[in-house]
């Protein structure tokens, strides 16, 4: 396999914060900062409710330095401030001016109170660029009106919302949805079950091409728009798991998420140069169980992402 991730001992005092004194060793260093060339930064990964050491799933995608979010989960902020301690994020957590959601299930959004309240209580320069589906420019003044009562100092509008910052909210749609001089980014529709506005995500850099899949089910255009691509970034579920949860809640699993053979179909078709699982959901098998139920699926390479892995 090419790529290789990195290592650091998190702090004592931020794995008892957040919950995650069972996972002594994670993927930081100090060395892993690159200033040049693209990146990938999982600043968490798989199970939500099974292991809280890894609430979300965050990517940070990193290009000449210049930090790009996609999905803010639980502790976003928390754990930007110890990547950036690290050195694994050149940029302050206030610089950061670009986020993008793949839809707006809380944990992959539960990150959005800290993004906003950064914007409110620092005063950038730049406009904060928040993508996301439609729903998200709501869900930002409902949050907003919902602490209301907290905006009594000088300096904040009484009645707040989102238009009062220099915030700006961009619906998502099919197709290119932001460049710069750095990255090309193309949101495209997917499946999440019920859930409607599901979207994932192509980029281009001057160094790569990726695709950022989201938690979604079963997606024939993740093929599509990853033909060949350097890195399939994508949730999965596993099959030989799944067969250890009762029978009644098989269905909802299946509807929601994308499992191995599934996704080893996708791979199989789009040929990436190298299969990043995140989001994983193991149902009680473990990682490497998980990564050969993989391979059965798909021959090319294939890594399972760790909170702090950096690619």
């Amino acid at each position: 396999m090419f790529l290789r991730t990195i290592k650091f001992h998190l702090p004592v005092i931020f794995l008892i914060f957040i919950g995650c004194s069972s996972e002594k060793e994670n993927a930081l260093s100090n060395n892993g900062q690159n200033q040049t060339g693209t990146q990938v930064l999982f600043l968490d990964s798989a199970e939500r409710l099974l292991n809280n050491s890894r609430p979300s799933s965050t990517v940070i995608l990193l290009v000449n330095g210049k930090s790009y979010v996609f999905n803010a989960g639980q502790y976003f902020l928390q754990r930007y401030a110890v990547a950036k301690k690290a050195n694994l994020v050149a940029q302050d957590i206030t610089e950061v001016d670009n986020y993008f959601f793949t839809d707006l299930q809380s944990d992959l959004s539960a990150g959005i109170p800290d993004i906003l309240f950064i914007k409110m209580v620092v005063e950038t320069s730049q406009t904060m660029n928040i993508h996301g589906p439609e729903g998200m420019k709501p869900q930002l003044n409902k949050l907003l009106e919902d602490y209301t009562d907290g905006f009594t100092v000088e300096g904040f509008a009484l009645n707040p919302v989102v238009s009062d910052y220099d915030i700006s909210i961009n619906t998502l749609i099919d197709g290119e949805i932001y460049s710069d001089d750095l990255i090309s980014v193309k949101a495209f529709p997917v499946k999440r079950g019920d859930l409607i506005n599901s979207y994932s995500y192509a980029i281009k850099t001057p160094h790569k091409s990726l695709v950022i899949s989201g938690d979604i089910s079963y997606s024939p255009t993740i093929a599509e728009n990853c033909l060949e691509c350097d890195m399939l970034i994508h949730s999965v579920a596993s099959e030989d798991g799944l067969l250890l949860l009762p029978e009644s809640s098989r269905d909802y699993q299946r509807k929601f998420h994308t499992f191995t053979n599934e996704l080893g179909g996708l791979a199989a078709v789009s040929r990436p140069k190298v299969l990043i699982l995140y989001n994983q959901l193991y149902y009680g098998v473990s990682d490497s169980d998980l990564i050969s139920e993989m391979g059965k699926y798909f021959s090319g390479d294939i890594t399972s992402a760790k909170a702090f892995d950096i690619y």
